[in-house]
C-alpha cells in the first residue's frame, strides 16, 4: 500500500513538471465574407498587436491561445509595396501609406479582428494566411477590400482562398480608373515623362503548356505618343507577387511603338528584351470563373507609380473594347480550316494586344495585323512546317476545327470578347 502511495505521487510529480498542452485558438464556422453567405469558412477572432508589421502582415493574439502568444498573419489577397526599415516603417512608396492605414483600421476596432480562412493549411512563407475584418461603429470592415478599393496594394489572387478574388479584382480596377494611390501617375514625384500616354497588356497564356513556352508569356509596352520617346531606363514590370523585371539603362520605346518582355530566356535585341525565368510569371485565369483567378501586369516608373497596368480576367458589363462590333470573325472548320478576320468599320485597326481562342487553345495577332476599311486577314489553320511562308499559321493539329459544332472567339489579352464564330452544335454564349 505504501509503495502504491508512493507511486501515485511521483506519477503526480511528473505530470506537474510535464509543459501543458498548447491552448488552441477558438474556431467557429461562418461565412468568408461577412454579409455573405457562402462560402463558408473557418473564422477566428482576436485582438492585434498595437501596431502592423506592413501594409500585409499582422501580429494577432488569437482567442482561446496563452497571454502573449501571438500569431504572425498575412492578409489574403492583398500585396502591399515593401518596408525596407521596419523599424521605421520605411520602404518603397506607398509601403509607409499601406501600414498605416492598417494601423487606422486596427486602432478604429479597438484592435478587435475576425480572421477567416477556406483552408485552414493556407499559408505565405509559414505565416497563416487569412481575411481580415475589423467591426467599426457596428459594422464589419474588410481590410483587404479597403486597401485595394483606396490603391493601397495590389490584388494578389490566390488560387485556394478564392472567395475574395471576384471581389478584390473589381475593386483594384475601380481604383486603377479613378487614379487612386498606386494608380496615381504623379503621387511619388513624377518627375518621369507624366504626361506620355503608355498602353501595357500581358499575353499570359500563350499556345502550349507554360513551362514549355516561357519565351511566348511576354508583356508588352507600347509608346502611345506620336513625337516623343519612352525612355524605360530604371522602370520596371511586376506581377502581383514580388517578382519583378528592371529595364536596363538606354531602353527607349520609340513614338507609337512596342517593346516586349519575354518570361523566358534568349539573346535581347531593341524590342524584345528576355526576363531569364525558368517558371511562367502570370497566372492563368482557369476556367472555372467562380473562382476568379487571374493576375495583373504593372509597369512602375523609378519613383514607384503605377504608369500602366492591365488586371485580368476583365468580365462584367463595365469590361469593353472598342473593336467589339468593328471587327468580323467568320470560322471555316471544314476542307482547308482557316479563320478570317473582317474589318467592318471605316478606320484602320490595329489587332497587337488581341489573340484568337478555340477551347483552350490560343493564339495572339501580333503587331503586323493591321486592317484597312474593309481589310481583310486570314489565319490557316494546321502544322506550319513546310508550308508555303508569308501565311499565318494557328499551330494546331489538323483537323483541329471540329465539324459537328465549335466556336473561335476573338478576345483581347484580359479575356474581353470581341467577336465570335459558331457553327453546328457550338454556342458563343
Amino acid at each position: 500500500m505504501r509503495l502504491l502511495t508512493q507511486l501515485c505521487v511521483l506519477a503526480a510529480l511528473v505530470a506537474a513538471a510535464l509543459p501543458a498542452a498548447p491552448a488552441e485558438a477558438k474556431t467557429t464556422r461562418g461565412p468568408c465574407l461577412v454579409g455573405t453567405t457562402r462560402p463558408r469558412c473557418d473564422v477566428q477572432r482576436g485582438t492585434a498587436a498595437p501596431s502592423a508589421d506592413d501594409g500585409d502582415t499582422i501580429d494577432v493574439h488569437l482567442d482561446g491561445t496563452p497571454r502573449g502568444a501571438y500569431a504572425h498573419v498575412r492578409l489574403t489577397g492583398v500585396q502591399a509595396m515593401e518596408l525596407t526599415d521596419y523599424r521605421r516603417k520605411t520602404g518603397e512608396c506607398h509601403a509607409h501609406e499601406a501600414t498605416r492605414r492598417v494601423d487606422g483600421l486596427l486602432r478604429a476596432g479597438r484592435r478587435r479582428v475576425r480572421l477567416a480562412v477556406q483552408n485552414p493549411a493556407s499559408v505565405s512563407r509559414r505565416r497563416p494566411l487569412r481575411s481580415l475584418a475589423v467591426k467599426v461603429r457596428g459594422r464589419y470592415v474588410d481590410v483587404g477590400k479597403t486597401l485595394i478599393a483606396e490603391g493601397q496594394a495590389l490584388w494578389l489572387p490566390n488560387p485556394v482562398e478564392t472567395h475574395e478574388n471576384r471581389l478584390y479584382a473589381a475593386a483594384s480596377r475601380r481604383a486603377r480608373a479613378a487614379g487612386r494611390g498606386l494608380f496615381d501617375p504623379v503621387y511619388c514625384g513624377g518627375g518621369f515623362q507624366p504626361g506620355i500616354g503608355i498602353q501595357l497588356w500581358v499575353n499570359a497564356d500563350p499556345a502550349g503548356a507554360d513551362v514549355y513556352h516561357l519565351d511566348a508569356e511576354t508583356v508588352t509596352v507600347r509608346n502611345l505618343d506620336p513625337v516623343q520617346g519612352l525612355d524605360l531606363s530604371g522602370w520596371w514590370v511586376r506581377d502581383s507577387g514580388l517578382r519583378r523585371f528592371t529595364f536596363p539603362p538606354g531602353t527607349v520605346v520609340a513614338p507609337g511603338q512596342v517593346i516586349s518582355v519575354h518570361v523566358g530566356r534568349g539573346t535581347s535585341t531593341p524590342t524584345d528584351l528576355f526576363w531569364g525565368l525558368r517558371k511562367a510569371v502570370f497566372d492563368n485565369p482557369g476556367t472555372d470563373a467562380l473562382k476568379g483567378r487571374g493576375d495583373g501586369a504593372y509597369l512602375f516608373d523609378p519613383e514607384g507609380d503605377v504608369r500602366a497596368s492591365m488586371i485580368y480576367p476583365c468580365r462584367g458589363s463595365r469590361c469593353t473594347d472598342p473593336l467589339r462590333g468593328v471587327v468580323g470573325i467568320e470560322a471555316h472548320p471544314r476542307g482547308a480550316e482557316y479563320v478570317k478576320l473582317v474589318n467592318q468599320g471605316a478606320q484602320p485597326v490595329g489587332l497587337l494586344g488581341y489573340r484568337l481562342r478555340y477551347r483552350h487553345r490560343t493564339y495572339a495577332l501580333g503587331g503586323d495585323a493591321v486592317l484597312a476599311p474593309g481589310g481583310e486577314l486570314r489565319v490557316e489553320i494546321g502544322d506550319p512546317t513546310g508550308r508555303p511562308p508569308g501565311r499565318r499559321w494557328w499551330d494546331l493539329v489538323t483537323p483541329a476545327l471540329r465539324n459537328a459544332g465549335g466556336a473561335v472567339r476573338l478576345e483581347t489579352f484580359d479575356d474581353i470578347p470581341v467577336g465570335c464564330s459558331a457553327w453546328g452544335d457550338g454556342s458563343c454564349e
